[in-house]
């Protein structure tokens, strides 16, 4: 549930793969189709982090399933004081030499046909997508202090109560622990009228650890 903000990039491009493409979360949020353009610097890398955890969780599976010979993740690299996101899509390594051959005689007018296809795909998901920051929530403490289901007493909420609502709900609670920050991705309907009980459940919690209620918005 923390979503991992180490700096080094979580995939590595293999140099004999020149199909690799790389697109910038900060270049297709600033598109002039989406919804969600950081009004400051500070939100830059709490709206990143939001949406990488989105996409890793609800879009890339998807992506997958109708492209089962693509890889879908996302790199992080430190660029002067703020993490910088992006989207790398490539072809799988295991396929045979022949595909690679292939590959690597892709032309620098197909590489762009295949970037831009990309780029519409990824920016029509991204502009349905909010990223709700609840504030700094002590993110890590907070995450420890819900309960997992045995350790539950009276028929309160835990763990596993916040993880079936995300998925029924398909919205993605982010544990940051770098901001201490704790978000709430997904589409603006469902964050202003579905995620009452996730609000609940993190109130509840967070209450137990400052008083500060999110349930109410």
């Amino acid at each position: 549930m923390i979503f991992d903000r180490n700096p080094s990039p979580t995939f590595s491009v293999s140099k004999s793969d020149t199909s690799a493409i790389s697109l910038s979360l900060a270049e297709l949020i600033s598109h002039p189709s989406s919804s969600t353009i950081p009004e400051t610097q500070q939100n830059n890398e709490l709206i990143f982090t939001g949406l990488a955890a989105y996409l890793q969780t609800y879009s890339f599976p998807t992506l997958l399933r109708k492209n089962p010979t693509i890889d879908f993740s996302i790199a992080i690299a430190l660029n002067t004081e703020f993490l910088d996101y992006s989207i790398t899509i490539q072809n799988r390594r295991r396929k045979c030499d022949e595909d690679c051959k292939a590959v690597a005689a892709v032309t620098s007018n197909e590489e762009n046909d295949k970037r831009n296809h990309w780029n519409k795909i990824f920016t029509s998901i991204l502009k349905k997508i909010t990223v709700d920051d609840l504030g700094n929530m002590d993110a890590e403490e907070l995450w420890n202090s819900i309960p997992e289901g045995k350790q539950l007493i009276h028929g309160g909420r835990g763990r596993q109560d916040l993880l079936n609502h995300e998925k029924q709900l398909h919205v993605k609670v982010v544990f940051d622990g770098r901001s201490k920050h704790v978000l709430l991705v997904g589409t603006k309907p469902k964050l202003d009228k579905k995620c009452i009980t996730i609000r609940n459940i993190l109130s509840h919690y967070h209450w137990r650890l400052s008083g500060k209620d999110v349930s109410i918005r």
